[in-house]
């Protein structure tokens, strides 16, 4: 977040920590987040001693907030973050160089012993992270036999679907680094779900076999009452359709939806029901289980996608819910805020 940023740089050291997700972390009043962000009311938690932290103190604090690296967000006490920043590049990173140093003298005293051109190669390098997203805007018009639940305070349809789609494009594309390339998918008359399915199998075609790759999946629109699936010219598309679809290209593609709709909390708990077959995808809904979204009444967009592209702060809406439903290493995880 731009303004945590902003806020913690003169507070921060000349070695800040690392977060598990590699990105470094910011100095912060727990005061301040508790302005922008929900949860820390009652202060947080360290994520490598398990210590409360003083809800009037500061922490060290990962600012990509909820990701699938820690989708609960990511947090340390100042003394675990000094610990971190005294060990130079941080125990996360310092854990994975020690190995790095033994497999490097391992390899020449090999090629000392052996001198062949065999062991003069290299170890692979793992492969990157790669990136890439997927924007779907739903139908106006679905079938009679869909129903369709309406965001609570909408105005317009068209004009605050409009919007969501435009805010969260221009915050892609103003993160490139964490979006990669964008792919959108509208047509908000005759927009069909055989079109929406292709769409994603085509994104996770682009994305290869290459393990390490993310792939975001943005919907704004009508939710069908009841289950939270996307509505389209004729018919709805489901959870199941849309994981399925992306995984038929390779299982190991980290998926993470944001869905901007009604009952799109039932997505976030209905996900358990993939435990075991799926893993690696994360569901982070606008609504919470059972209830409709909101709409700004000022026509700025959904209150959740003014959130995700930082032009609003979650305390600016009380009657903003959100959950997240997470498969990551075997388990299914669930959380509401």
């Amino acid at each position: 977040m731009a303004a945590i940023s902003k806020k913690a740089t003169a507070l921060s050291t000349p070695k800040p920590p690392k977060c598990c997700c590699g990105l470094e972390l910011v100095r912060c009043p727990m005061g301040f987040l508790r302005d922008y962000l929900r949860g820390y009311e009652q202060g947080a938690g360290c994520d490598q001693c398990g210590q409360a932290i003083n809800p009037k103190g500061e922490l060290w604090h990962c600012i990509d907030n909820f990701s699938h690296h820690h989708p609960v967000g990511y947090d340390l006490c100042l003394k675990c973050g000094a610990a971190q920043s005294q060990s130079g590049n941080g125990a996360v990173a310092a854990k994975y160089q020690l190995a790095a140093d033994d497999d490097q003298k391992l390899q020449s005293a090999v090629q000392g012993i052996q001198g062949m051109s065999l062991y003069n190669k290299p170890a692979p390098p793992k492969p990157k992270e790669t990136r890439s997203s997927i924007m779907i805007a739903g139908c106006t018009d679905s079938p009679q036999n869909v129903k369709v639940s309406k965001k609570k305070g909408a105005g317009n349809y068209l004009h605050g679907i409009g919007q969501d789609m435009a805010n969260m494009e221009q915050y892609m594309n103003s993160k490139y680094d964490k979006w990669g390339d964008v792919n959108i998918v509208r047509d908000m008359k005759h927009l069909k779900k055989g079109t929406v399915l292709r769409r994603l199998l085509d994104s996770a075609q682009s994305a290869g076999k290459h393990d390490g790759h993310v792939l975001y999946v943005y919907y704004t629109g009508h939710g069908e009452e009841g289950s939270g699936n996307w509505c389209f010219k004729d018919g709805t598309v489901s959870l199941k359709e849309v994981v399925s679809t992306i995984k038929s290209q390779n299982k190991n593609t980290w998926v993470i939806i944001m869905a901007d709709c009604c009952f799109s909390g039932n997505w976030a708990r209905d996900l358990r029901a993939f435990k075991g077959k799926y893993d690696k995808v994360l569901i982070q809904s606008a609504s919470a289980v059972g209830k409709p979204a909101y709409d700004s009444p000022s026509k700025e967009g959904g209150y959740a996608t003014l959130v995700w592209t930082e032009k609003k702060k979650e305390t600016d809406f009380k009657n903003l819910e959100q959950c997240l439903g997470v498969l990551a290493n075997g388990k299914y995880d669930f959380y509401k805020k």
